[in-house]
C-alpha cells in the first residue's frame, strides 16, 4: 500500500481513533459502554445495509433509557459477584 493510501486509510478511520481515546478515558463501564456504541454506530453508518442502522439505533435506545442502564449495571454486577466467586472472593 502506497503511502498516501496509508494517510487516507488513516484520516478516513480518524473519528475511530478518537473514540477509542475516549473509551480508555472513560472509568465507568456504563459509559464506556455508551462511546463504545458511538463507534459501533460509526462501522453501521458505512455498511451497504440498513439492518445493522436500525439494530444499533434500537440497542442505543434501549440502553440509554433509565431501565437499560438498570439492566447494564445489573449484569455488570452480576459479572463481577460470579468472577469473585469463582476467585474464591479474593478480590
Amino acid at each position: 500500500m502506497r503511502i498516501i493510501d496509508k494517510i487516507r486509510l488513516l484520516a478516513e478511520y480518524s473519528p475511530l481513533l478518537a473514540i477509542a481515546q475516549d473509551i480508555l478515558a472513560e472509568q465507568d463501564p456504563y459509559k464506556r459502554t455508551l462511546i463504545a456504541f458511538q463507534a459501533i454506530d460509526w462501522v453501521a453508518d458505512r455498511t451497504e445495509t440498513d439492518i445493522d442502522d436500525n439494530i444499533v439505533h434500537h440497542i442505543k435506545a434501549v440502553l440509554g433509557s433509565e431501565e437499560g442502564r438498570e439492566a447494564f449495571n445489573a449484569a455488570v454486577e452480576g459479572v463481577r459477584e460470579l468472577i469473585e466467586s469463582l476467585n474464591g472472593g479474593d478480590e
